[in-house]
């Protein structure tokens, strides 16, 4: 099945659209793509501190259920 791509706008300062554009330059990329990999990495960051939030959660109950047995 393709994935279906969705087009967005983004409004932003001229300052941080020269950085972008420059950075993307620099990286031989087009703006496009640098940004499509942007949201991708923190996408990947946000969905590791929810699982990292998660095994905290985990590893209280585990902790818990360890001192209910003594």
């Amino acid at each position: 099945m393709a994935t279906k791509l969705v087009r967005e706008h983004v409004t932003m300062s001229a300052e941080v659209a020269k950085w972008f554009a420059d950075k993307a330059e620099s990286m031989g990329m087009t703006q496009s793509g640098l940004m499509l990999m942007a949201m991708a990495t923190w996408m990947d960051q946000q969905k590791g501190l929810a699982m990292g939030n998660d095994l905290q959660t985990m590893l209280a109950h585990v902790e818990y259920m360890r001192n209910e047995q003594r």
